[in-house]
């Protein structure tokens, strides 16, 4: 039952994603790399706290 907050999390990631492809196509390239290292940190995170829960 611990990966269901992963579900949740990569519900939340493609909102994100597709907000960062917005911002990119609108030239903002600053704005759409942290919304890319944010989305990157939060997957990173969950899945490192999955797997050392075990």
């Amino acid at each position: 039952m611990q990966y269901i907050p992963l579900i949740f999390l990569l519900l939340a990631a493609a909102h994100a994603f597709t907000y960062a492809l917005w911002l990119k196509q609108n030239k903002n390239l600053l704005g759409a790399a942290g919304v890319y290292l944010l989305i990157a940190s939060s997957i990173g995170l969950s899945v490192y706290r999955l797997l050392s829960s075990e």
